[in-house]
């Protein structure tokens, strides 16, 4: 069995689940055993016998593409906004 401090396990988070997959992981929060990180060995299931099953629906199999929004600002308005930017720069000065 493999011990880290929590903070260590924060910081190296994909370590330690690499280490789990082998051994048990013990750890620690001011010294004193806090959690276990354990690999659980499960049947592997496949997505046609979720599909089957009725626990899941099937993908897709001609994604439509989403549609991006555009936001259409006119040209006028950025160039006002950028002339009072310019002004109030000034007056600063």
């Amino acid at each position: 069995m493999v011990t880290m401090t929590l903070t260590e396990f924060n910081q190296q988070r994909s370590a330690a689940i690499r280490m789990a997959d082998s051994e048990d992981v013990l750890i620690l929060r001011d010294g004193v055993p806090a959690y276990r990180l354990s690999h659980i060995t499960a049947p592997a299931r496949t997505l046609a016998a979720e599909v089957e099953a009725g626990r899941t629906t099937p993908p897709r199999q001609d994604p439509t593409p989403t549609k991006r929004r555009v936001l259409k600002v006119p040209v006028d308005l950025v160039a006002e906004s950028i002339a009072e930017r310019q002004a109030q720069r000034e007056a600063q000065q």
